[in-house]
């Protein structure tokens, strides 16, 4: 599920409780998180881990909550997890708190490339992964750069405040409906809107809470 917004409009706070609320209903039993924005301090509580083997040994010992993956740990391990753990009965979720780090880098300029994933196990993520219980929330800032797999095989996102070019992008994707595009121009922090792909917006702003 992705969540577009700017930065600091409340992304971090509603995936952290859709994956609580998923727990309380048994609907996942570890978020792994990918926590890489900075390197010196992490953002979110949980078990914290620097390395794919030391993560994998955490998930078979212990299952906690939230399993917190530093720098060390890259896009792809981190999927791979949840995608193993899929495989294996578990009801895991990849939390993704940017996009940049899922991205290819391009190995002659170092840019991620907008649109291409990592690796295999995150479209994996969307293409599989949630007729197998496994599920990903992807915070998002540019629209542009958001994968087509994560789009299109989405059942809902979530749209925070938006403007500028990254509102026109989500335009031109079509992610957004026209009688919504006013509404999302003007969410304040902690609003958002949830669009979902089989049915017409039903014109609710929810939050703040």
């Amino acid at each position: 599920m992705p969540f577009l917004g700017a930065c600091g409009k409340g992304k971090t706070y509603f995936a952290m409780k859709c994956v609580k609320e998923m727990q309380r209903r048994k609907m996942c039993s570890t978020a792994v998180i990918l926590d890489l924005k900075d390197p010196e301090r992490p953002q979110y509580d949980g078990k914290i881990v620097k390395s794919i083997a030391d993560a994998r040994r955490i998930l078979l010992e212990d299952a906690p909550p939230f399993l917190v993956c530093r720098p060390g740990i890259s896009a792809q391990d981190a999927a791979s997890l949840v995608q193993d753990g899929a495989e294996c009965g578990e009801k895991l979720a990849l939390v993704a708190d940017e996009l940049t780090p899922l991205l290819r880098v391009n190995e002659d300029t170092l840019e991620p490339q907008p649109r291409i994933f990592a690796g295999p196990s995150l479209p994996w993520l969307h293409l599989q992964g949630r007729g197998l219980g496994a599920s990903c929330f992807i915070l998002v800032q540019l629209p542009s750069h958001v994968p087509g797999s994560a789009l299109d095989n989405a059942n809902c996102y979530a749209t925070f405040g938006l403007g500028g070019r990254s509102l026109e992008y989500a335009k031109d994707l079509r992610l957004l409906p026209k009688e919504a595009v006013s509404t999302v121009s003007r969410l304040e922090r902690g609003q958002l809107c949830v669009f979902f792909c089989d049915r017409e917006w039903d014109g609710i702003v929810y939050g703040p809470s």
